[in-house]
């Protein structure tokens, strides 16, 4: 390993100098290694679902109802948390004019009542949709 040129491997340093055979510095082009993924995806090979026998057919009807399953059970949920103040700004009309401080109720319940839990909703669905998705490439590669 010379401070002024390659390793065997043919890689260089990042500060080391590379002295061409005139003894002029020489361009090296340094490039990053591949990183690694969080998680390697597989992906079905479509020939296995689309061949026409009712094992296919089967698998993709599963795999609609369970993302049909996960898409309603964070739907219903978010429909209720966003109907939530304005059913109740119409049932208790003080609601809608009332205040804490100098800052109006609705301001306060849109920022912390509704939207932080909307973003758990949504990282809820991803995480239940990476699942449902994961498992039919299991229940895929098991033919």
């Amino acid at each position: 390993m010379s401070p002024t040129g390659p390793h065997a491997d043919g890689a260089v340093e990042p500060t080391a100098l590379v002295v061409g055979s005139d003894g002029r510095p020489v361009r090296v082009a340094v490039r990053a290694g591949p990183t690694a993924t969080s998680r390697p995806r597989a992906v079905p090979d479509p020939d296995d679902l689309y061949e026409g026998d009712q094992y296919g057919h089967t698998l993709l009807r599963s795999l609609v109802r369970a993302q049909l399953g996960v898409t309603i059970g964070v739907l219903l949920p978010a429909a209720a948390l966003v109907a939530t103040y304005p059913l109740l700004s119409v049932l208790l009309p003080g609601v809608a004019d009332a205040a804490i401080g100098p800052v109006p109720l609705s301001l306060l319940v849109l920022g912390f009542g509704i939207y932080p839990p909307l973003v758990v909703l949504a990282l809820v669905y991803v995480r239940r949709a990476r699942r449902v998705e994961d498992r039919f490439v299991e229940l895929l590669h098991e033919e």
